[in-house]
């Protein structure tokens, strides 16, 4: 069931590649993702986002994919994800989920050209299924309400 999820992924991002560099399309990201959460830069002001926001393109778009090919291993990860973050302190799993909502709408809007109806039904799943990840590594690390 999940293969078709994951060819569609693939070929999205593929497709967005095609238009955009992952620099450019990580600046998208952060620019959408920074608009909806102006407060998170503060998580970002001591980074180089030049250089941080390919790294952290290429993180979510294999998480997503770890999400759906190996979910046992991307719960495992994402648990421990959200761990690490709290050194940051960020124990709003808000900040997690709008990431993945910019994501969506970047690779969607750099990829419109070939955008088919089901890519949307593919992303919004695997999207779905790793948020109730991240929200479980919240009630795991989390001890104030989330």
């Amino acid at each position: 069931m999940y293969q078709q999820h994951v060819i569609s992924i693939k070929e999205t991002v593929k497709y967005a590649s095609e238009q955009h560099t992952v620099k450019q399309m990580a600046e998208q990201l952060f620019a959408d993702f920074f608009s909806h959460y102006p407060e998170a830069q503060t998580y970002f002001a001591d980074y180089d986002m030049a250089e941080l926001g390919p790294r952290k393109f290429h993180i979510l778009i294999d998480s997503l994919l770890d999400t759906l090919q190996y979910p046992d291993f991307a719960e495992d990860r994402l648990d421990e994800e959200v761990f690490r973050h709290l050194i940051h302190n960020l124990r709003d799993r808000e900040y997690y989920f709008a990431l993945l909502d910019a994501l969506y709408r970047c690779i969607h809007n750099n990829a419109k050209h070939q955008w088919q109806p089901h890519n949307t039904e593919h992303w919004l799943e695997a999207i779905a299924g790793m948020k109730h990840m991240i929200d479980q590594g919240a009630k795991n690390h989390i001890s104030e309400p989330v």
